[in-house]
């Protein structure tokens, strides 16, 4: 809410907003906007200004990463293990190549998942057992949810996901 305390905006006359320091839960856009309404009389009548020009909120620096892996899997299969980093807000933020450490598995080259800032890494298991990946990419690491491994196809499958990535937008 921004008040004109003195004087008038004119035609021509512009307004520039500085966001720092922001403490408020946020997600990332490309389409951002301040919706822009006058008040000219004082009244209870607002009026819309022309459409406001559009920004971008983009994910702040990486604060933690998250590493899902299947709930189960069998010896001899390959499934596909997924790093992401998030902000302090969730938002899904660019990180370094992902490493992964895991004894009871065969880990493959990591991939850039083209329409996410995911990496998709390969995983073969080789060892029945609960196994959980350690992960690390720059400064930040963790540990990937268990993955039950058996000898033989389970007959049914757990499987863990991320449903909304923290948002509801």
């Amino acid at each position: 809410d921004l008040r004109v305390s003195s004087g008038t905006l004119n035609s021509g006359n512009s307004i520039e907003i500085t966001c720092s320091a922001w403490d408020t839960p946020t997600f990332a856009t490309a389409d951002g906007y301040f919706l822009m309404l006058i008040n000219p009389d004082g009244d209870d009548r607002l009026i819309r200004l022309v459409d406001p020009p559009r920004f971008s909120v983009t994910p702040a620096k990486p604060d933690r990463l998250i590493a899902i892996s299947p709930g189960d899997g069998f010896v001899g299969e390959t499934e596909t293990i997924r790093v992401r980093a998030v902000d302090a807000w969730e938002n899904a933020a660019s990180t370094d190549v992902p490493k992964l450490d895991c004894r009871g598995a065969v880990i493959g080259e990591p991939a850039r998942c083209e329409r996410y800032p995911v990496w998709e890494i390969p995983v073969s298991w080789k060892d029945p057992g609960v196994h959980r990946l350690k992960v690390t990419s720059g400064s930040l690491s963790c540990e990937s949810n268990p993955t039950r491994v058996s000898e033989t196809r389970p007959g049914c499958r757990i499987y863990w996901g991320d449903l909304h990535a923290g948002q509801s937008e």
